[in-house]
């Protein structure tokens, strides 16, 4: 069994997964012929299928989740916190800013996505004149907070909200954002970094990051392959052989995804590696 596994050269994100529906506990069939009868492999799978389909959910609806996801802390603390990998993320991102702070000195910045408001502080930190936090879950407030808690409120202003129908009071300088998620394609928020872009960021102006690279190998976890082999191995322990349930296991051990474009602006060509923002 393979996979695969992605880094991507500046920023990763973390996102909690929504709770699947779980799979309603199967009646058994009158006059199904005692143990087994035809079909049952059959019959699970689509039932294992059914169950692992998402339920439909308006843009409204997929949106509220999303922002209500962003309204925990523990996301926040997952960024930001020591003990895990996405320090990586964030450190990146700040000796980025930081490094560039002559682009940013006396600019006005546009944060999209602000979270906490880490990002804005450090354009502030690196000398932003002013700085547009923009943010639509609730954590906004605790960005506000924060801001004034390391006296910044002078120069960074935090905009409940999402980035869509935003309204600012001039054009930008520069934009700052983390649109990126798992293996980059994620959060899907790229669509939104550049419809900003497009409508407040000044000509000639900067975008941080601004280009982004994928790299994708195959893995073997052994976990799942002794997990899926298991089965084969009953019959030399009990007796009983029960490798017809492997094709069951396989379907509920593996997650499988479809990954949908729509309306995406960005194109990915082959065999290009890199998507240039600006």
């Amino acid at each position: 069994m393979s996979g695969t596994t992605s880094r991507i050269n500046l920023a990763q994100t973390s996102v909690p997964r929504a709770k699947m529906s779980q799979p309603k506990e199967r009646k058994p069939e009158s006059g199904s012929g005692g143990e087994g009868g035809e079909g049952t492999e059959e019959e699970d799978g689509a039932e294992r299928e059914a169950a692992l389909e998402q339920p439909r959910r308006t843009k409204r609806e997929w949106d509220q989740l999303y922002y209500e996801c962003y309204s925990d802390v523990s996301v926040h603390e997952e960024m930001i916190a020591d003990r895990v990998r996405d320090r990586v993320r964030t450190d990146a991102y700040r000796l980025s800013i930081l490094r560039n702070w002559a682009a940013l000195r006396g600019k006005t910045v546009l944060d999209v996505g602000a979270g906490t408001g880490i990002l804005s502080i450090f354009c502030a930190q690196a000398g932003a004149w002013r700085m547009y936090a923009v943010e639509a879950s609730a954590i906004w407030q605790q960005a506000r907070e924060l801001v004034r808690f390391n006296g910044l409120e002078d120069w960074v202003h935090v905009l409940p909200g999402p980035v869509e129908t935003v309204e600012l009071p001039e054009q930008v300088d520069a934009i700052v954002n983390e649109w990126m998620g798992y293996g980059l394609l994620h959060e899907s928020m790229l669509s939104s970094v550049l419809h900003l872009r497009t409508k407040w960021l000044k000509e000639g102006g900067l975008l941080l990051p601004a280009s982004a690279e994928l790299f994708i190998a195959p893995i073997s976890d052994q976990m799942l392959e002794w997990r899926l082999g298991f089965w084969n191995q009953v019959k030399q322990h009990y007796g009983v052989d029960m490798s017809c349930l492997e094709g069951l296991a396989t379907r509920c051990l593996v997650d499988h995804r479809r990954l949908w474009c729509r309306d995406c602006p960005a194109r990915m060509r082959w065999p290009g590696r890199s998507a240039l923002l600006s």
